[in-house]
């Protein structure tokens, strides 16, 4: 039996510093093509390959693409990462490792012939989050510790560098947004096996936290409640939140109700413009009022100007110049500040505009809808706030707040007027 002979090499300081230098320069060069937007790492992301003219540059793998746009897809419509796994493997679509090592003969450790399509749901929320779909090179985010240490570390998120529209998308900004508001929701199955169409998205006026949805047993009655009461309660300080307790049926008649009303009102998406402009535009003594102020601005700075020139010619003593010039200064930055406040003002207004064009569009896709679905409400809202109910019974009331994706809360009548069709 032959003898395998090891050769073990001693490197001296000198030798050190070169690996150093070497190691140094390696990441330099790597920095500088991440800076550039170019893919430096050795495995594409799943549904692109490496352009065979030029390796730093990505495109489309036609074959995988459409399985990404599913998997984004199935995630917007409410599936779980589980499910979605589920999912693929039962429609035996095999994992991005056996694809690969069809293909290349590559990650063979990772190829189970008998079961080539056992997707994990880590590869899944992998997938979810990855910006590269949208066209953008995202580079820097691990690293080794140094040339003495093969171990990988995370870089944080806000030192990643990102270099937008380096190579064609596969996905659409308003689908990636969508399912990045999804991916972060913790969606836990209730004892009950109730359907939870708002979790994530019912959040407590006072406290924050969610509100959780259970069940009434003795009446079969599901409800939210507030998440951040339970917690005090079950710890003895019930004085952590109140209740803010509200009924399943009353909050889903509520919404589909207005989201009834809001798909009647974008059907003319000019007059509903109008309407929404109506609650936030600038009128015309703003707009008087930001003329007066640039012309004051203006004349503040010749005034600064002159009380210079008067101090350096001796016309006004060092005194009665810096007096005059700390008040041209101090009138100066609240002009200043008063502009820029209308300006924003006014750029929020354009914004609106086209914001509320955008929900319009999602709005009308429901127009005759019967029955409250997950997606009226991720494509919908952003967020609902349940204040605590006052009053018993019959007189009970309860104020919920509704914060709609695009154009945020509206005025609590700015639907009336509008029904069903």
């Amino acid at each position: 039996m032959p003898v395998k002979s090891t050769t073990l090499v001693f490197v001296g300081e000198s030798g050190l510093a070169l690996l150093y230098l070497t190691s140094k320069k390696v990441r330099s060069a790597k920095h500088n093509r991440a800076l550039k937007g170019e893919h430096a790492s050795g495995r594409t992301p799943y549904g692109y390959l490496k352009d065979p003219n030029d390796k730093h540059r990505l495109i489309i793998d036609e074959e995988v693409a459409p399985i990404v746009r599913r998997i984004f897809q199935m995630c917007a419509d409410g599936l779980g990462t589980y499910q979605i796994c589920t999912q693929l493997a039962q429609d035996k679509i095999l994992t991005p490792s056996s694809l690969e090592f069809v293909r290349t003969g590559k990650f063979a450790a990772y190829y189970d012939p008998d079961y080539p399509w056992d997707w994990k749901t880590r590869t899944i929320d992998t997938i979810l989050r990855n910006q590269m779909y949208l066209g953008h090179m995202v580079s820097h985010t691990q690293a080794s510790k140094s040339f003495k240490s093969k171990k990988i570390i995370q870089i944080p998120r806000d030192e990643w560098i990102i270099v937008n529209d380096k190579h064609a998308p596969i996905i659409s900004q308003e689908l990636f947004d969508k399912v990045q508001k999804l991916v972060t929701i913790k969606k836990r199955a209730n004892k009950q096996d109730l359907p939870n169409l708002f979790g994530g998205y019912i959040y407590c006026v006072d406290c924050g936290k969610c509100l959780t949805l259970h069940n009434n047993c003795r009446r079969n009655t599901p409800y939210y409640i507030c998440s951040g009461y339970r917690t005090g309660t079950r710890t003895g300080d019930s004085r952590l939140c109140t209740t803010h307790t509200t009924k399943a049926n009353e909050l889903e008649a509520l919404t589909l109700h207005l989201i009834q009303c809001a798909a009647t009102a974008a059907l003319d998406v000019d007059k509903f413009v109008e309407m929404l402009l109506a609650t936030s535009e600038t009128d015309d003594t703003e707009r008087k009022a930001l003329a007066r102020l640039k012309k004051r601005e203006a004349k503040l700075r010749i005034l600064t100007k002159r009380v210079f020139e008067q101090n350096a010619l001796g016309k006004i003593d060092d005194t009665t110049f810096a007096d005059l010039y700390a008040c041209y200064q101090s009138e100066q930055k609240d002009v200043t500040a008063q502009i820029e406040g209308i300006e924003k003002r006014q750029r929020d207004v354009k914004d609106r505009a086209a914001n509320a064009r955008l929900f319009a569009a999602e709005a009308t896709k429901y127009i005759g809808a019967t029955a409250l679905t997950r997606n009226m409400i991720t494509d919908l809202m952003d967020k609902i706030v349940a204040h605590q109910a006052e009053g018993e019974r019959r007189e009970r009331s309860q104020k919920i707040d509704f914060y709609f994706r695009f154009i945020g809360r509206l005025p609590d009548n700015f639907f009336e007027g509008f029904v069903a069709l």
